[in-house]
C-alpha cells in the first residue's frame, strides 16, 4: 500500500441545530475513523508510503452556523 488519504468531512451544523448524536458521528468520522485506518493499514504500507489526512479551512474562515 502506498498511500492511506482521509478525507471524510463530518457533519456540518450550527449549535442550534446540531444534536449529541450529531456531534458524536462528526468526531467517529472525522477523528476516530482516520485514527484506526491508520492504526489498520500501518503494517502494509510499501517502503515511503505516506499518510495524508485532510481537514477543513474552517479554522481560518468559517460561515454562520457551521
Amino acid at each position: 500500500m502506498d498511500y492511506l488519504i482521509n478525507n471524510a468531512p463530518p457533519l456540518m451544523r450550527g449549535i442550534d441545530e446540531c444534536s449529541y448524536n450529531d456531534f458524536e458521528y462528526a468526531l467517529r468520522v472525522g477523528v476516530t475513523a482516520p485514527f484506526y485506518m491508520s492504526k489498520l493499514f500501518k503494517d502494509h504500507f510499501a517502503k515511503g508510503g505516506a499518510i495524508v489526512n485532510i481537514s477543513s479551512s474552517r479554522d481560518r474562515m468559517s460561515q454562520p452556523q457551521t
